[in-house]
Order: structure tokens, then C-alpha cells, then sequence
């Protein structure tokens, strides 16, 4: 397919939501950086996919939004629950070239790139380059997303080799996930003969095991592109510098937080590396990371102490995770950490209401406990890092979003019903997705239905399921009966009913 340049166009990319890309995770991560945050009014993100992403932070938010997937079927199916929710983003399926020659584009606050950079050619790089360049306004935020060469290094061979083999070792007509299946098996016969590459590569056997595991359209786009690089972060920055981007912070929010993924011995050596990119590149070496999602500016201007202070202490915050399920242990480079229980629980039982609250509001009722602002505001970064709570935006914004993302849920709920491909649904509070799964979905339908127990909700969800000769699995079996099924169901909704239904109406979904 010539118009694909070499990515794979003849499989859809996985239906997945990316929080880097919501506007309010960037303005906490850069405040925390001690950088003045742009006010966004219009954003824009390159290579879409499925469109999951963009529609909502369109429909979530006041934001004009634009973008582009090359890929006519993600366009289509993007541009359909853009329809759906009336919020009026400019969805298009040109190339990157075509797109970022649109006459008719504004400039843009933020522009966003989603697992992009690491999987097209130094044609569309250039071309991406030079659309920032021109595009983004001063002060504005590029968010990039790539593998990183240093956890990369001993995989580039072999990911070589298998596309190598997928390209000219299976037979005609096998497909494109003939031709992955293929090429893994391969890999594993050579690894079964102990070659001397993987005795010098040891982890190799280890991710060839969980790559065999993986989603097969997930591994085509990421490992079967024509084009495919791990990026080393000083090569980027020499990208990345000809539009005057500077890095400001890492979009994983617990990746700020040095206690968690450094030791002090790699602290100290930190503090003694003065320029900011070679800070970046000896970090990589420190932590082996294998995939960067960051926050780039345009000329970045630092805040002064106190100026971060009260733009932190203005940031909203709410739980959006049952806080029985919230454990007080997380993961960095350095592993599973335990979080100080004095700290932790009193933030998140001040926070078990449900409502939101500014990180300031929160500093003053931890008085008290004698956690100081600082602490309170790492906290917030690691409960956002953990998925536990999220940034929310101002009552007026919710409520102007609230229409849109009511339509988008609905629709998001009526396809749930034949499929499980997309596991959120958009809160009109986060401005983003909330994990949600298909069961989850059908028993919101059954609700709206006017079904008024758990037990009803099952056997809603249960109807929706036989009709189309599908079972229920759990823990790996299919149950075998109807009444069975139900019963399982109906312990599920009981669940759903405690735990998940408090935050729904909280966030603004219900």
C-alpha cells in the first residue's frame, strides 16, 4: 500500500486512551517543573489512531481541537464519534505532509504526539519538525512519545530480524499476522540453539516470552514498521531545537519523583551534571528507561517560588479509584515502593468524599498532621502517577462539557454491547478517559433502562451476551450455564453498585 510509506496500514491500532495528551495532566507536570503553563485554546495531535484520545479532550473540554491519522478506517471510525458528539474537532485522514500544509489550520497552544516519533521516517520527522516550528505558539507544549534507546539497544537486532523474516519468509496469503506469528516462532527456534547474541543479551529470552503473549495487532505498529528507531534523547533535542523546544518534565507524573526512581548515589551524580540534556541522557542510563512520554516548550519561563506555590496550590484535584482499593504502594525504576501511611492516608481520607479539592485546600487540613506543602504536593503527583486521583477542571468547565461527553458515553456504552475494544468512558471532570469495562458499560445501560437492582442488571447485561452466543469467562473458563453466568454477573453489579457507581456520579459520568 504505497499511500502507507511502510507503516502498517492493514491492521487497526489498539482503541487505547493516553493521559499525556489531556491539556490539565500537562499544566500540573510543568507547574511542578516550576514552568508557567500556557492557557490552551486550541491543540492539536498527530497520528491519532482510533481517535479515542482527541474526541475526548475535545468533547471534555472548551479547547478547539485538530489532528490527523493517514489511516482512512481510524479516520473514519474518529470522525464518526466526533460526530456523535457534536464538538466540533477537525478530524482529517491526509499525511503528515498534507495535514501540516492545511491553509486553513490555526496556531496551537499544545501539540500532541502519541506513539509517533519512534515509528516514521526521517521525511516525516523533518515535516513534523518544521510544523511546530511554524504552528505552535510561543509558550506553547509539544508532548512526544518514543522508545528509548537505552532499554532498546539489544532488541534492535532482533526486532530487525523479525520484520526481516515476516517480509520475505512467510508464505503468500498468510497475512500480516502470519507473518508475525511466523517471525516469532523463528526468534524462538533461535534462541533454542543458544546463539552467541543472545548469551551476550541475556534479557532477550525474557522479552521474546512476553512478546509472544502480546496482542498481535499491538506488536504490528510497534515492532513490524518499515521505519522503527529507538531515540536517543540528545538526538531528539537536535531535532527538537531547530523549532526552539526545550524539555521541561516527563508526562508520567511519577517519573518526577526522584526518591522513587533514583538511589542517592545516582542523585549525587545528577547534581554535579550541569547542561539539562546530558542530565536527561545519564537519567536514561540510571533508570534504563525503555519508553519516554514528555512535555516540551517554546520558550519555557520559570516561575519563581512563590508564583509556583499559589499556581499549585490552585490546581483541583478529586479520588477517581474506590479508596478500599487504593493501596499505599507503588512502582518506580527502583521498584515497588511503600508510601508513608502518615502522609498518604490522611490526603486520601480527606479526599474520600468524593469532591474536589484544590492541592492548597488539602496543605491547610493536613496542618494538623504536620504535612507541609511539598509533601502534599509529591503526594498528588504519585496519586496521579498511580491512577488513584486526577486533576479536575473548574465547576463552569464541566458543566459547558457535560452535554458533549454525555453523547460520547452514550454511543461508547451502545458499542459496548457487540465489543470490548474500548475500555473508558470520558468524564466532563477530568477532561479524559476513566477506565470502564464492556460489563461495567452494559450495566450503565441497564440503568438507563430503568432497571432498578443489581440482580436486574445482570440479567440486562446476560441478554446482550447469549444473544450473540458469547460466554462469560472467569478466571480463564467459560462458565457453561445461564444461571450460572448470572450469578457471577450479579456479583459483579454488586461491586459496580459499591464501588464504581459513587465515583461515576462524582466525576460527572452518571
Amino acid at each position: 500500500m504505497e499511500w502507507s510509506s511502510g507503516y502498517v496500514a492493514d491492521i487497526n491500532y489498539t482503541y487505547g486512551y493516553y493521559a499525556g495528551l489531556n491539556p490539565l495532566n500537562l499544566e500540573l507536570a510543568l507547574l511542578y517543573a516550576g514552568v508557567k503553563p500556557p492557557k490552551i485554546n486550541s491543540a492539536c495531535e498527530l497520528g491519532f489512531g482510533q481517535g479515542i484520545s482527541i474526541n475526548f479532550h475535545s468533547a471534555g473540554s472548551s479547547i478547539s481541537w485538530c489532528g490527523n491519522d493517514f489511516n482512512p478506517t481510524h479516520a473514519g471510525f474518529a470522525n464518526e464519534v466526533n460526530f456523535e458528539s457534536e464538538s466540533g474537532a477537525h478530524l482529517s485522514d491526509d499525511d503528515f505532509e498534507s495535514f501540516c500544509q492545511q491553509p486553513e489550520l490555526p496556531d496551537f497552544d499544545f501539540i500532541g504526539l502519541h506513539g509517533v516519533w519512534s515509528w516514521i521516517s526521517e521525511k516525516n520527522r523533518a515535516i513534523i519538525v518544521e510544523f511546530i516550528k511554524r504552528k505552535l505558539r510561543v509558550g506553547g507544549v509539544v508532548y512526544v512519545s518514543y522508545n528509548s534507546q537505552n532499554a532498546w539497544a539489544n532488541m534492535i537486532p532482533l526486532r530487525d530480524l523479525m520484520t526481516y523474516y515476516a517480509s520475505v519468509m512467510e508464505p503468500s496469503g498468510s497475512g500480516r499476522i502470519g507473518g508475525i506469528n511466523g517471525a516469532l516462532e523463528f526468534a524462538e527456534k533461535l534462541s533454542n540453539v543458544n546463539p552467541q547474541f543472545f548469551k551476550a543479551n541475556g534479557i532477550l529470552k525474557g522479552r521474546l516470552t512476553r512478546l509472544k503473549k502480546q496482542n498481535r495487532e499491538y506488536l504490528a505498529h510497534e515492532y513490524f514498521n518499515k521505519d522503527w528507531e529507538a531515540v536517543n534523547f540528545a538526538k531528539l533535542n537536535d531535532f527538537f531545537s531547530a523549532a526552539k523546544l526545550s524539555f521541561v518534565a516527563p508526562a508520567n507524573h511519577l517519573e518526577a519523583i526522584n526518591k522513587i526512581n533514583l538511589t542517592d548515589e545516582q542523585q549525587d551524580l545528577l547534581n554535579d551534571v550541569s547542561d539539562p540534556i546530558l542530565y536527561q541522557v545519564v537519567k536514561d542510563f540510571c533508570v534504563n528507561q525503555q519508553f519516554r512520554a514528555e512535555y516540551w516548550v517554546k520558550g519555557p519561563r520559570k516561575l519563581s517560588e512563590i508564583a509556583q506555590k499559589n499556581a499549585l496550590a490552585n490546581i483541583r484535584v478529586m479520588l477517581i479509584q474506590n479508596k478500599e482499593d487504593i493501596t499505599l504502594k507503588t512502582k518506580g525504576a527502583l521498584g515497588e515502593v511503600t508510601l508513608k501511611e502518615s502522609v498518604y492516608l490522611p490526603i486520601l481520607e480527606y479526599l474520600s468524599d468524593l469532591k474536589p479539592r484544590t492541592i492548597g485546600e488539602i496543605e491547610q487540613e493536613m496542618v494538623s498532621e504536620g504535612i507541609d506543602f511539598a509533601k502534599v504536593t509529591q503526594s498528588i503527583m504519585v496519586l496521579i502517577g498511580k491512577k488513584s486521583i486526577a486533576v479536575v477542571q473548574e465547576e463552569k468547565e464541566i458543566s459547558k462539557a457535560k452535554e458533549k461527553t454525555d453523547r460520547i458515553n452514550k454511543y461508547l456504552i451502545e458499542h459496548a454491547y457487540g465489543s470490548k475494544e474500548i475500555a473508558y468512558l470520558v468524564s466532563p471532570a477530568t477532561a479524559g478517559g476513566i477506565p470502564l469495562n464492556r460489563i461495567q458499560k452494559m450495566f450503565l445501560a441497564a440503568i438507563k433502562a430503568g432497571k432498578k437492582n443489581p440482580k436486574d442488571w445482570a440479567e440486562f447485561a446476560w441478554k446482550i451476551i447469549s444473544s450473540q452466543n458469547q460466554r462469560i469467562v472467569n478466571d480463564g473458563k467459560e462458565i457453561s450455564t445461564a444461571e450460572e453466568s448470572i450469578n457471577h454477573l450479579t456479583k459483579e453489579s454488586r461491586d459496580f453498585s459499591k464501588k464504581q457507581i459513587p465515583i461515576l456520579k462524582a466525576l460527572n459520568i452518571m
